[in-house]
């Protein structure tokens, strides 16, 4: 079981909720303010002797000064963050986008929600759990309890904040009371989370129902939803949830390479350290392009922490999958990669985006500083690339270019 992280308990209010600070493991992770908890129980047939699966709905949490409660929620969203994810959007076709979006539309302009427009999203969510389980025919499907947090960020009252939905095994790891109130907190191992989604319930209300882009592409890349498979490969949670639309490969190959940047930073790499992360990185897509394989946030940490073991180990250890994690790059936990998604990464690309007038393509490791021996450079005002000519013009049309 994980330790305890110390936690300063705030007694001011914010509505119905409590602020919880969740930053001692992730120091980006602002302090919080609990809008309305709650658990309910998916019952499986070994539970109920019935030929189907069947749930209840326990009493709401008392967020006001609650300790076992603050303690859950901060523990909880912790471990989710620490876990690798994936990231996606909601489709549109699926009974979820209606439950969430008459949520959405019920949150007040300063971030308040009513008890009871959250208990009908709650029993709406839940019949909607048990008719996929009912739905999916197989006989090693199990029925846990099921968490229900709304919470946003302290002090943020323009923020309707993030909603979590998680699945834990039966009792036993996660301990409750008959009214499925959380015990005490040693009762509590979030090792066994099984399956769990996060909401951006902003971003949400922007995206969902938007018309695609003009090139024919939807707004699946503005990912709102990220989701944990945890102990469990069973699929039910993630259809039930309309978890379906993932973001693009493409996207996810960015947002490594982004990573792998901040990283580099993070560790305080001087820049032939970082030239030689980025490279590393660079060399596993090559790889994996051409076996036509996968790319997994473990096998980056891996090739990160061969090329610059020394300066890992000053870093007190940082891991490379917490801190694309904590960051929330948007990073698929497994993501495929093609000649073209490579192409990408390996070369700068540079247009006028103004007037449209030119563009140039140029390899990464071409580019250097003004006094490098890169053959193209970057003025010292940091404002300009210098491209040599060669041989390709002659001195009199060069000098008809500049005339």
């Amino acid at each position: 079981m994980d330790a305890i992280a110390e936690s300063q308990h705030m007694d001011q209010q914010e509505g119905q909720g409590v602020e919880t600070d969740a930053s001692n493991e992730a120091d980006n992770v602002k302090v919080i303010t609990i809008l309305n908890a709650i658990a309910g129980e998916l019952l499986d047939k070994e539970a109920t002797k019935l030929d189907k699966f069947t749930s209840r709905i326990g009493e709401p949490w008392p967020t006001k000064n609650n300790e076992e409660v603050f303690s859950f929620v901060n523990k909880i969203e912790k471990k989710f963050i620490r876990k690798s994810k994936l990231h996606g959007s909601v489709s549109e076709n699926s009974q979820m986008g209606d439950i969430l979006s008459d949520y959405v539309s019920n949150i007040s302009s300063d971030g308040g929600v009513d008890q009871d427009c959250f208990m009908t999203f709650v029993k709406d969510t839940i019949n909607n759990l048990v008719t996929h389980a009912n739905d999916k025919q197989s006989g090693t499907l199990k029925g846990g309890s099921i968490i229900f947090l709304h919470y946003r960020i302290t002090g943020d009252t323009e923020d309707s904040g993030r909603l979590l939905i998680v699945m834990v095994d039966k009792k036993g790891v996660f301990d409750f009371t008959e009214d499925l109130l959380p015990k005490k907190l040693v009762s509590i191992d979030t090792d066994a989370l099984r399956q769990a989604a996060s909401f951006d319930l902003n971003l949400f209300a922007t995206v969902f129902h938007t018309q695609p882009t003009k090139t024919g592409d939807s707004n699946k890349d503005e990912s709102y939803l990220m989701f944990i498979d945890g102990k469990s490969s069973s699929d039910f949670f993630k259809n039930a949830l309309g978890c379906a639309d993932l973001i693009s490969d493409q996207t996810c190959l960015l947002e490594a390479e982004k990573a792998v940047n901040g990283y580099a930073d993070a560790l305080d790499a001087s820049p032939p350290q970082k030239a030689n992360l980025i490279r590393a990185f660079e060399i596993l897509v090559e790889e994996k392009v051409k076996n036509k394989k996968p790319i997994t946030l473990d096998e980056i940490q891996i090739i990160l922490e061969r090329a610059e073991p020394e300066l890992v180990e000053k870093s007190s250890g940082l891991k490379f999958t917490d801190f694309a994690n904590e960051n929330e790059y948007k990073i698929n936990k497994t993501f495929s990669v093609n000649i073209y998604n490579e192409k990408q990464i390996k070369n700068f690309f540079l247009n006028d985006t103004s007037e449209k007038k030119y563009w140039c393509r140029v390899k990464r490791d071409s580019i250097g500083s003004i006094d490098s021996k890169k053959p193209v450079k970057i003025s010292p005002d940091k404002k300009y690339l210098m491209i040599p000519i060669g041989d390709d013009l002659s001195d009199e049309q060069i000098e008809l270019l500049i005339s």
